[in-house]
């Protein structure tokens, strides 16, 4: 199915429009950005052993005649670090093959974000003004130290605002309230 613009999932109504692979992703209320839940790929505590879990966008984004288009979302992480071992990495892959390939847009890891933290992925780029572009994101560990994981939340894919041009000089005395 095709997902039209704008696109935007709070994760408070679950995983309806992701599929998840590999580990128990899950809508979780212990820490969220907006709204009262976001999605971990680790509910339960840390993350196992050995994993490679994703969270792949069920449907498709058709961006083929979009502008401007960007993706937005809000994150935290805490992937464990060891001097030997430093194999614990966060992914956001996209395919612009209805998911037959993917390649990596962005990595984190390993370390920790503490607090919540926007992206902007710009979209614009012409290998993405695609009819099937899809989203995964992805998290991998080796088999030694773990942490709690990755959350996600707020995420949005929409034409990116254009601001207002103001010439100057400019001026405003407010009689009109605060149009400007």
């Amino acid at each position: 199915n095709t997902i039209s613009l704008p696109f935007t999932d709070n994760f408070e109504n679950g995983l309806g429009n992701w599929i998840a692979s590999g580990q128990d992703w899950a809508v979780t209320t212990d820490t969220f950005r907006g709204g009262s839940s976001s999605v971990t790929d680790s509910p339960a505590g840390n993350y196992l052993d050995n994993t490679d879990a994703s969270l792949i966008l069920a449907g498709s984004i058709d961006l083929s005649a979009s502008t401007s288009p960007v993706l937005t979302f809000w994150h935290k992480i805490s992937l464990a670090y060891n001097y030997y071992h430093p194999n614990d990495y966060a992914y956001l892959d996209f395919s612009t093959d209805g998911g037959f390939t993917w390649s990596n847009v962005k990595s984190w890891g390993p370390g920790t974000i503490t607090t919540w933290q926007l992206v902007q992925i710009n979209l614009n780029d012409a290998q993405y003004k695609v009819s099937d572009l899809k989203i995964r994101f992805r998290l991998t560990s080796d088999s030694s130290y773990q942490g709690d994981g990755w959350y996600i939340d707020d995420l949005e894919i929409k034409e990116k605002d254009t601001p207002n041009t103001i010439s100057l000089p400019f001026t405003d005395n407010f009689e009109n309230g605060l149009g400007n």
